[in-house]
């Protein structure tokens, strides 16, 4: 379905066009390139702290079969839809504001 969706923003969008996507993205313990990670000796995603987004990445696979995503899988939808990541807009909250911009216009 992100897909399908993705695909069909792409279509109606120009090239000075630019898509936000307010979503949770998924920190790893070993980090992303993409996102600030906790300062040494913690893990990257701040360990416990990150629980919430374990368990809600649990509950919606469960109940919708949905999934929340990494910086790398974000990358991989978007580009399989002819988009870019453009950059990842951290919030003080668990999501997250994804700048998404098409293939060719960067």
């Amino acid at each position: 379905y992100c897909l399908n969706i993705l695909s069909r923003i792409r279509e109606s969008m120009g090239p000075p066009s630019r898509l936000l996507i307010c979503e949770q993205v998924m920190n790893t313990t070993t980090g992303d390139p993409e996102l600030t990670s906790a300062p040494a000796p913690l893990p990257a995603n701040y360990g416990y702290h990150t629980r919430f987004s374990h368990s809600r990445d649990l509950t919606m696979m469960a109940c919708i079969n949905g999934i929340e995503r990494t910086p790398e899988e974000f990358k991989s939808l978007l580009k399989a839809s002819g988009l870019t990541l453009k950059r990842i807009w951290e919030c003080r909250s668990q999501v997250s504001l994804l700048e998404a911009v098409l293939a060719d216009s960067e």
